[in-house]
């Protein structure tokens, strides 16, 4: 198996659609390459319903990442859109720690999309 075999660009336009929200918690994974795209474009592409990335470095390490994802989905778990559980998230996030790194997991940063197929709820406001 080659490591183009493992790219999700090589998935089939509906390999991932029983995936509800992708999120990829990794420095620049929103970012547009002109000739790769981003990887949340891409798994839209592939039948994601929502999808999240970041379009610059996540600085902070783990310890941010973490509590962003920890909220992010325990904001899920209560019922929020996927929109509102991250800017709940962010807002978390804030009040937690005002450190300038962990503000690079909020919004302004954050690239997200919905799937055309999907529900326009999946990235709005409860």
């Amino acid at each position: 198996m080659s490591s183009d075999d493992r790219a999700i660009s090589s998935y089939s336009a509906d390999a991932l659609k029983n995936v509800s929200v992708a999120v990829f918690l990794s420095p620049c994974s929103g970012a547009t390459d002109t000739s790769r795209g981003n990887l949340v474009d891409i798994a839209l592409e592939k039948g994601v319903m929502c999808s999240i990335g970041w379009k610059e470095k996540i600085y902070g390490g783990e310890f941010y990442s973490d509590a962003w994802i920890t909220d992010f989905f325990r904001q899920c778990a209560l019922g929020y859109s996927v929109e509102q559980a991250a800017l709940n998230a962010d807002a978390t996030l804030k009040i937690v720690n005002s450190n300038p790194d962990a503000m690079a997991l909020t919004r302004p940063y954050r690239y997200c999309g919905k799937n055309d197929n999907t529900s326009s709820t999946c990235l709005k406001a409860k």
